[in-house]
């Protein structure tokens, strides 16, 4: 969190060190992909429930009064289209709600965790971890609102907490999981030059 704090006071300066502390969320979603990948089967109702609800009756309350005062007070940033796209979550053209990319980015997180979950627990489980990144950067190459790297470092650390127990060498299992997001992700940057 700290991180995150620091990096967006230094861009806020135009400081060139906010890139080395522009990790922050990375962080926060290997964390969160490792502690949910502990966890046993996910009922997927129940997560969505639960999750879904904490992160959007606040994001929503906090989006009302923020429309709210945009439309006191500088109407013509607010329409249809922009208004639509916050309610949803996706990136926006709202000034000052640049930011909550990253409630977009969690909830895509949370909205594949049942499948990890569901998917990641058998004896195919490098396939399955094989076909979710790479459908994950191929999905996210053409919503340009998402980057799949963010989603891919949840996978590769649910992957990882699914799998540790039954890794013998955990160097070199880690080294296969760095590898393989890598590859993805590489993956991806030569699509995006490619077709850009």
């Amino acid at each position: 969190m700290s991180m995150i704090v620091v990096c967006h006071i230094l861009q806020f300066y135009g400081n060139e060190l906010a890139y080395w502390f522009n990790v922050g969320v990375q962080i926060f979603l290997i964390i969160s992909g490792y502690l949910y990948g502990q966890k046993s089967r996910i009922n997927s109702i129940e997560f969505y429930k639960k999750n879904f609800k904490k992160i959007l009756c606040d994001y929503w309350i906090c989006l009302i009064v923020v429309l709210l005062f945009y439309q006191l007070y500088t109407p013509q940033y607010i329409n249809f289209e922009n208004v639509i796209k916050a309610i949803f979550g996706v990136s926006n053209g709202i000034p000052g709600l640049g930011h909550y990319w990253f409630i977009s980015t969690i909830l895509i997180c949370y909205l594949v965790t049942p499948m990890l979950s569901k998917y990641l627990n058998g004896k195919k489980d490098i396939v399955n971890f094989l076909f979710i990144i790479c459908f994950n950067e191929l999905i996210f190459h053409f919503l340009p609102y998402f980057d799949g790297a963010w989603i891919n470092c949840y996978c590769a650390s649910f992957y990882y907490a699914r799998m540790k127990e039954n890794i013998k060498n955990d160097k070199l299992f880690i080294a296969n999981v760095c590898s393989i997001t890598i590859l993805a992700n590489s993956i991806k940057i030569l699509l995006v030059l490619e077709y850009k």
